[in-house]
C-alpha cells in the first residue's frame, strides 16, 4: 500500500509543470488516463496568502472537498516553473473545508499554486496567487 502512495505521489511530481500561467486560460488534455484542467478555480477558492516573520502562510477553501484525494502546493519563482513545497491530504468531511500551509520565504515574490488530485483521478489546478517581494528590515547605523 506504501509503495502504491509513493507511486501515486511521483506521478503527480511528473505532472507537467510549464503552463501557461496566465489565470484565466482554461485547457484541457488527456494524460496517463488523467483529466487535466489548468487554471480552472472551480474547487479551490478563496486562495489567499500572508507573509509575516518571513513565513508566508497559504490558506485556501476546498469546495466538495470529500471528492479531493491529496492536493499538492507549488512554488515558482518565475511565474511559468512550478516545483512541489508542499503535500496536504484531502479529509473526508463533506461539502467545503478550509486548509492551510505554512511555508519559510525569501525577499523575492514567488507564486503559489495548488493542484487538487481527485479520488476519481481528475486533476485540478487553483489560480495562482503571486506574494509581494519583502522588504528585508534596515540595520540601524550605530
Amino acid at each position: 500500500m506504501r509503495l502504491s502512495l509513493f507511486t501515486s505521489i511521483i506521478g503527480c511530481l511528473l505532472l507537467s509543470t510549464q503552463v501557461d500561467a496566465s489565470p484565466n486560460t482554461t485547457s484541457r488534455h488527456e494524460s496517463s488516463d488523467r483529466k487535466e484542467e489548468f487554471n480552472t478555480p472551480g474547487n479551490v477558492t478563496d486562495f489567499r496568502y500572508k507573509v509575516s516573520d518571513n513565513k508566508v502562510e497559504l490558506t485556501w477553501t476546498l469546495q466538495k472537498n470529500h471528492t479531493a484525494d491529496r492536493l499538492v502546493i507549488q512554488k515558482s519563482k518565475d511565474g511559468k516553473t512550478f516545483e512541489m513545497v508542499g503535500l496536504v491530504f484531502g479529509t473526508d468531511k463533506q461539502d467545503s473545508d478550509q486548509y492551510k500551509f505554512h511555508e519559510k520565504i525569501g525577499t523575492r515574490k514567488v507564486s503559489y499554486r495548488i493542484i487538487v488530485i481527485h479520488k476519481d483521478d481528475t486533476v485540478e489546478y487553483s489560480t495562482i496567487v503571486t506574494t509581494s517581494s519583502i522588504k528585508k528590515p534596515r540595520k540601524e547605523k550605530r
